[in-house]
């Protein structure tokens, strides 16, 4: 009996200096979710492009993003058949339906995109980024959008903002607001990572960046849907 006393005291304590002596037990970390292998099944019909790409992220609960560039009123919509069980099936199916866009993952949020790259506006740096009290996402695009570094530098650009224009979809009723501020602050972001930082901390929903070129008409419009 001493003996196994002894044994059991020996033994706890060589557990107590494990950390002493440089040997240290790892948790495995759970692996993080592929949002892409979500279900996106959105029907097979044909859709315009845009509302495919809305569709398949409103369905997989994913937030996103999209860029497009559009002409005059009466220029037709680019359509898509778009298939697949999950997200990343459906994403890769309207693109390879319509090759003028791309899509890609920026930091879990997925965004669509012209496959010639960003429009100008969505490119340029704001030196920082705050939402401040904002607690819901079509606000906080709304004021980002009319902020003053984007106005300079659509000026600059020659875009005026068409603050009328819903954008694709308009902004549908969601999820009532969460009740905490989004705490959004950011520091030498691009336009485009601070709308997604929106997208994110909204953890749903996409917003729309829309430019027209019509005539004498040249406008931006940014609006984000539940």
């Amino acid at each position: 009996m001493r003996a196994f006393m002894s044994l059991f005291s020996a033994t706890l304590l060589a557990v107590a200096l494990l950390p002493s002596l440089g040997v240290s037990r790892q948790v495995a970390s759970a692996p993080q979710e592929d949002v892409l292998s979500r279900s996106a099944m959105i029907g097979d019909e044909s859709l315009p492009v845009f509302s495919a790409f809305q569709g398949a992220l409103q369905m997989s609960g994913v937030p996103g993003g999209v860029a497009f560039m559009e002409g005059c009123s009466d220029q037709p919509l680019p359509m898509v058949r778009p298939h697949g069980a999950t997200l990343r099936e459906v994403l890769n199916s309207i693109t390879a339906g319509d090759s003028v866009y791309a899509w890609r993952m920026r930091e879990g949020v997925v965004n669509l995109e012209p496959s010639t790259g960003l429009p100008a506006l969505l490119g340029i740096h704001l030196n920082t980024y705050d939402s401040r009290e904002v607690t819901e996402a079509v606000s906080a695009v709304t004021f980002l959008s009319s902020s003053p570094d984007v106005t300079r530098a659509a000026t600059k650009l020659g875009l005026a903002q068409n603050v009328l224009g819903p954008g694709l979809g308009g902004m549908a009723q969601g999820p009532p607001p969460p009740k905490k501020p989004l705490g959004i602050r950011l520091h030498d972001v691009t336009l485009v990572d601070a709308l997604n930082a929106i997208a994110r901390a909204n953890k749903h929903g996409v917003w729309t960046y829309r430019e027209t070129h019509c005539g004498s008409i040249h406008q931006f419009n940014l609006s984000f849907k539940q």
